[in-house]
């Protein structure tokens, strides 16, 4: 039986089914007191004697509860349950509590539930009361699916949350007119040298323009329509309680507010930023260190190239999965049959640890999350690289050879400087792009465990079709997009400076 918890009372959850008669059988009477009759006859004891019976003769008597077995004389069949087995069946009744009839209960049992216990079980050095893990656990809850907030509270939030939206806001809005000034104004600035390059009469260049206007209009309307259009009625969605069946109301900065003082939602910033490091210190460095090699490879550089972009030819989703094979948590799993013996004779694991649970613990699932990527991006990423290095004349890397220079000297002042350009636009790519990562944390973890890789991604996700707070969720997007706006000035800003120029291979 399950444990006696306060005053000896002894419970756990268990399944339930009811019998339900639809709605449309209330238009004609006669199919409703049919539809009664079958109820009241397929929940009388002849109708579970008839079940047992058929179930019996088909031999599938496991498939019948031990109690209805000895009720209805099938003792042999009784006798052959499992005893451990046939006991729990037949306490089970009398401690189960059927699940609350609830609209958000499953969400409490297939996602929230899981907080509370991977806290107490991986991180449970750290709380001595696993009583308060389930507290707190259970106010989170109330306060976000419920909306159970003590007063004082909610006008705390709302005041922290009021001063931080309007501090912020004027700088999104200044930098997003900023960034698009600057952008107009490089595309102005081309447009207008290229239209000075055209030669010949007025008629002529009109001609050429309307003839420009006519093969961008395709694209413009389409991008108007499947980017611009879904903005616009996502940005009003932010300021409305979204309902996907209609009557949503205007809430106005609510959903803002309640994400600027949301636990998980900085609970989720701190993720991401994680995630976002650890990305560019292995996954951003690891491409440019490999091309630095492979171009330093005397021979065989094809073959060393074709090994290391192989992974690349599988999708992501199947090298997610092949690393959640590798990190397997039991003895036999592949990456701790390597690892284990390793850290043993390292005095890094005591010896009576046999096994390391990679992605549920919380301080390493981040880690386990990256280098799958990495393991598979290393290779495509450093032939852009490569292609930048063979640009570099030989005639540096003689000169340098010939001041004494080594292999360090030559990375340093040429090859780096060589880079520099490329890197600088790449790591604004990969910065932006590493906080929209949601696919492989999802795969891998989906969040868990305890929240430690719930990055923004998979948490506004969460929230706008799990739990269908589109509203809510929206607003999370737009505080992440309204971040990256910063990003993107600064993009535009090294874009502006970046001088592009055909480049001749240099045979080396």
């Amino acid at each position: 039986p399950p444990s006696a918890g306060e005053g000896g009372v002894r419970a756990a959850l268990t399944g339930g089914r009811a019998w339900c008669i639809s709605a449309r059988a209330a238009r004609d009477p006669r199919v409703l007191q049919a539809a009664w009759e079958y109820l009241v006859f397929r929940c009388s004891e002849e109708a579970q004697r008839i079940i047992t019976e058929v179930y019996v003769k088909g031999g599938y008597p496991h498939l019948i509860r031990p109690q209805m077995l000895k009720k209805f004389g099938f003792t042999e069949e009784y006798e052959d349950y499992e005893p451990t087995f046939r006991r729990a069946m037949e306490e089970a009744p009398k401690y189960g509590r059927i699940q609350p009839h609830d609209p958000y209960y499953q969400h409490v049992e297939g996602h929230e539930l899981a907080v509370p216990i991977d806290t107490i079980l991986y991180e449970g050095g750290q709380y001595k009361d696993p009583a308060k893990v389930i507290q707190t656990s259970m106010n989170e809850v109330n306060a976000k699916l419920y909306r159970v907030v003590p007063p004082e509270v909610e006008r705390r939030r709302n005041l922290l949350g009021t001063i931080i939206f309007l501090l912020v806001a004027p700088l999104v809005v200044y930098g997003f007119v900023w960034a698009m000034r600057e952008q107009s104004e490089v595309h102005v600035g081309a447009l207008q040298k290229k239209a000075s390059q055209v030669v010949g009469s007025g008629a002529r260049r009109r001609v050429t323009t309307m003839l420009a206007w006519s093969m961008m209009l395709p694209a413009l309307l389409t991008v108007l329509l499947w980017q611009y259009v879904p903005l616009i009625r996502g940005t009003l969605m932010a300021f409305y309680d979204y309902k996907i069946y209609g009557n949503s109301q205007f809430i106005g900065l609510a959903n803002f507010i309640e994400v600027m003082t949301s636990p998980d939602f900085w609970n989720s910033v701190r993720a991401t930023v994680l995630y976002v490091g650890l990305n560019l210190a292995i996954g951003f460095v690891a491409p440019i260190f490999l091309a630095l090699l492979l171009h330093e490879v005397p021979r065989g550089k094809i073959l060393f190239r074709v090994i290391f972009y192989l992974p690349a030819v599988t999708t992501g989703l199947v090298i997610m999965f092949l690393w959640k094979m590798f990190y397997d948590p039991t003895p036999y799993g592949f990456l701790n049959r390597i690892m284990m013996p390793i850290l043993h004779a390292l005095g890094v694991v005591s010896p009576e640890v046999k096994y390391i649970d990679w992605l549920h613990t919380p301080g390493l699932a981040m880690l386990c999350v990256v280098i799958p990527g990495v393991w598979a991006g290393a290779g495509p990423g450093s032939l852009i690289y490569l292609a930048a290095l063979k640009t570099v004349p030989e005639d540096l890397y003689e000169a340098i050879a010939v001041d004494g220079g080594n292999f360090w000297h030559k990375i340093w002042y040429i090859m780096f400087p060589s880079l520099k350009p490329l890197i600088m636009i790449n790591f604004i790519g990969a910065f932006i792009g590493s906080f929209h990562a949601m696919q492989n944390v999802f795969v891998m973890t989906g969040g868990g465990p305890a929240n430690s890789t719930m990055v923004l991604g998979i948490h506004i996700w969460t929230n706008a079709f799990l739990y269908l707070r589109f509203g809510y969720a929206t607003a999370m997007a737009w505080v992440l997009g309204s971040v990256l706006i910063g990003f993107t000035i600064l993009q535009l800003r090294i874009l502006k400076r970046v001088e592009f120029r055909a480049a001749h291979a240099v045979e080396g």
